[in-house]
């Protein structure tokens, strides 16, 4: 069970590593992070990491892109995000196409 007590916008910058490197290690990313208070790993829930990126600003969903690109599994909430952030044009150009991509392969699956 996901901790309620912090906020994903401050472990964003995860994104920013490559996913297999952060799911390995969770615990050293989460360090790495230099948060007074951070999260215990088994209180994370990278799914909700990519669910903030995609609920917010260009840059950190790009990098969620990213992540999905190489394996980080999709689901049906996940898609309804991408494809409302779609059709709001959200995200510029590149990350809206590389976003609607990642959707038709799931949905063509």
């Amino acid at each position: 069970m996901a901790a309620k007590h912090f906020n994903y916008a401050w472990l964003l910058p995860l994104l920013e590593r490559p996913r297999a490197h952060v799911a390995k290690d969770l615990q050293g990313s989460l360090n790495s992070l230099s948060l007074k208070q951070p999260p215990a790993p088994e209180e994370v829930l990278l799914r909700e990491l990519v669910a903030t990126a995609l609920s917010s600003e260009d840059r950190w969903a790009s990098l969620a892109a990213t992540w999905l690109e190489t394996g980080f599994p999709l689901d049906p909430g996940l898609v309804k995000g991408i494809e409302q952030g779609i059709r709001l044009k959200k995200w510029e150009r590149p990350t809206r196409h590389r976003l609607f991509r990642i959707v038709h392969r799931y949905r063509s699956a």
